[in-house]
């Protein structure tokens, strides 16, 4: 799995969460139990999206997390980044982060 934040909206201030992943149910898990209490984030939006060009042998299909009304001051995104990254390798899967979201959408 990789993954990179992003930060979409009008003003560019709208974090989400960008995954590579050929299997959903690890991530929605993780998000699940973050979104559990409402006090580091009261949910989260889903998205289901395609890169824009089809380009032999990369990745197509992207999960894409958008939390709604998170709460930094529960969670630090340093310490968001490493609970979603403990979770997933806790199921056993490889998990790579992208800081430069460029890299990213060009895997």
């Amino acid at each position: 799995m990789a993954y990179a934040i992003d930060y979409r909206g009008f003003d560019d201030d709208v974090l989400t969460f960008v995954f590579l992943s050929p299997i959903e149910n690890p991530l929605f898990e993780a998000f699940r139990l973050l979104c559990k209490g409402g006090y580091v984030m009261s949910g989260c939006k889903v998205e289901h999206e395609h890169a824009w060009q089809w380009r032999n042998g990369k990745a197509y299909w992207r999960w894409v997390f958008t939390p709604i009304d998170y709460h930094p001051e529960m969670l630090s995104l340093d310490a968001l980044r490493d609970f979603i990254e403990r979770h997933l390798r806790k199921q056993g899967h490889e998990v790579n982060f992208y800081k430069d979201i460029n890299k990213f959408l060009n895997l």
